[in-house]
């Protein structure tokens, strides 16, 4: 009974931990978009060509390229700033799965 409820908590851990992933994710998805808008705009007022014109595109496409680049250079390396106990923690849920 006790392996059976150390399990439903490591399941509950689990669920918890992707929970908070997805919200993170929808998040920063709403957070993109309201950025995509802004920095359309900027891009327009800045350099007024044609708004469906392919030069643009490519403008805004290379702008958002670099920004993406940079933020995700600045973002911590998750897996090598994780603590032994919860990486232990999650390679047995990863194996007690199998």
């Amino acid at each position: 009974m006790e392996k059976f409820q150390s399990t439903l908590a490591d399941v509950g851990d689990e669920f918890k931990v992707r929970a908070s992933h997805y919200i993170i994710g929808g998040l920063s998805l709403v957070t993109a978009l309201s950025w995509n808008e802004a920095i359309k705009a900027y891009i327009n007022k800045v350099y007024p060509i044609q708004r469906d014109s392919a030069a643009a595109l490519v403008i805004y496409a290379v702008i958002m390229t670099l920004f993406v680049i940079l933020v995700v250079y600045m973002l911590p390396d998750t897996v090598t700033l994780l603590p032994d106990a919860v990486k232990t923690k999650i390679e047995n849920i990863k194996q007690s799965s199998k």
